[in-house]
């Protein structure tokens, strides 16, 4: 992309599950279990999410389960 532009992996829009997700990864990495917790969603709907913000270039894993956003 030309300097300057957002890249398109940063500009992919997301769901409001993976909304959710992102807002409770904001203080620092956070395990599946806690980030479902905190965000009153199911497990399965909390790990989805993650896959698709990991394909989005918006996460990436920080250990067994836990998750960070991409800096």
């Amino acid at each position: 992309t030309a300097l300057g532009e957002p890249s398109p992996r940063l500009a992919a829009p997301v769901s409001s599950e993976e909304g959710k997700v992102l807002h409770w990864l904001t203080d620092g990495p956070r395990h599946v279990d806690e980030i479902a917790r905190m965000a009153e969603l199911p497990v399965a709907v909390v790990s989805s999410a993650l896959q698709m913000l990991e394909l989005k270039g918006r996460v990436r894993g920080a250990g067994p389960m836990v998750y960070e956003v991409r800096a």
